[in-house]
C-alpha cells in the first residue's frame, strides 16, 4: 500500500519485537516458535516485499533492530 501511495519503498526499518527473558531449560518448543514468529518472521517478509521497488531504484536501505537489550 506504501509503494501504491508514494512509490516505490527505498527505506525500511524493521522494529518488532517481544522480549520475554527465560532460563534456558524453561524454553519450550512453544514459546520458541511463537518467538520467532513474532521476532523475525515480519522482518523477512517486509524486507521480500519491499526488495522489488527498491531493486527498480537501483538500492535501498533496510534496518533491523528488536529491542533495547
Amino acid at each position: 500500500r506504501a509503494a501504491e501511495a508514494h512509490g516505490d519503498v527505498t527505506v525500511l526499518v524493521n522494529n518488532a519485537a517481544v522480549d520475554d527473558r527465560h532460563a534456558v531449560e524453561n524454553v519450550t518448543v512453544e514459546f520458541w516458535d511463537n518467538n520467532q514468529a513474532v521476532n523475525l518472521r515480519p522482518h523477512f517478509f517486509s524486507a521480500q516485499a519491499v526488495a522489488p521497488g527498491m531493486k527498480r531504484a537501483g538500492g535501498g536501505s533496510i534496518i533491523n533492530f528488536t529491542s533495547t537489550s
